[in-house]
């Protein structure tokens, strides 16, 4: 995987009325090692010539973060439900802490993570999102960028 930790640049927000046409973001700041990765790979395309060709394959969105687990937090328990039940969750990945400023992507996210709860530590969960692929038509599930005004 070719992702790098995007640190304390970039932050993640929950959309919690869940409308992606007027979403209601809410910063999260609970999160660590936020990783991203568009996973746009050049795949081999398998003809009888005396040259390998390659196009650019689908690409294979990711999005990864660590959460300490907080039953009191509305986020954790939407994610902690996310992972269960195999619903989607609306998020975006921005580099600022003020999201209607600036750009960032946007898109349904599959959750799942394992939790940890080891002994003398809060339970934290590895998550992992994939995009959804039952929202749109064509690429329209991929992440949406949207320009800052």
């Amino acid at each position: 995987m070719s992702e790098e930790l995007l640190g304390d640049d970039f932050r993640i927000f929950w959309d919690s009325a869940d409308d992606y046409a007027s979403p209601d973001w809410h910063e999260q700041v609970s999160l660590g090692d936020v990783g991203f990765d568009p996973g746009n790979e050049q795949v081999e395309i398998p003809i009888r010539i005396p040259f390998k060709v390659y196009k650019k394959g689908r690409a294979d969105w990711s999005l990864t973060f660590t959460m300490n687990y907080d039953r009191e937090n509305e986020f954790h328990m939407a994610v902690r439900d996310a992972i269960t039940t195999g619903d989607p969750i609306h998020l975006a990945l921005c580099d600022s802490d003020d999201i209607d400023a600036t750009d960032y992507w946007h898109a349904w996210w599959f959750v799942s993570g394992p939790i940890g709860a080891s002994l003398d530590s809060g339970a934290t969960i590895e998550v992992e999102g994939k995009i959804h692929h039952d929202r749109g038509e064509a690429d329209d599930e991929l992440p949406a960028f949207v320009t800052g005004p």
